[in-house]
């Protein structure tokens, strides 16, 4: 009974271990935006990814939703075939 519990959980490390693996994130740009806070400077390299309405910023958003689908199809199958 041991082995089995084993074997399964080797088995879905590893198959998570494969399609975590193949995950190529989409490049996101720093564009370092400095805001003072009680005397204090705070740099915030994302702070354009807050312009929703901006193009770049949907087209960021486009590029990390194709890179999740792909994740979640690749994870559905692994899942299926356990």
């Amino acid at each position: 009974m041991k082995n089995i519990k084993f074997i399964i959980i080797l088995f879905s490390i590893s198959s998570f271990q494969i399609v975590n693996a193949q995950i190529n994130y989409p490049k996101t740009l720093k564009k370092p935006i400095v805001n003072t806070y009680h005397g204090n400077e705070i740099v915030d390299n994302f702070q354009w990814l807050e312009q929703l309405q901006s193009t770049e910023v949907n087209n960021w958003v486009t590029q990390q939703n194709k890179t999740s689908k792909k994740y979640l199809i690749k994870l559905n199958k692994s899942i299926d075939s356990e």
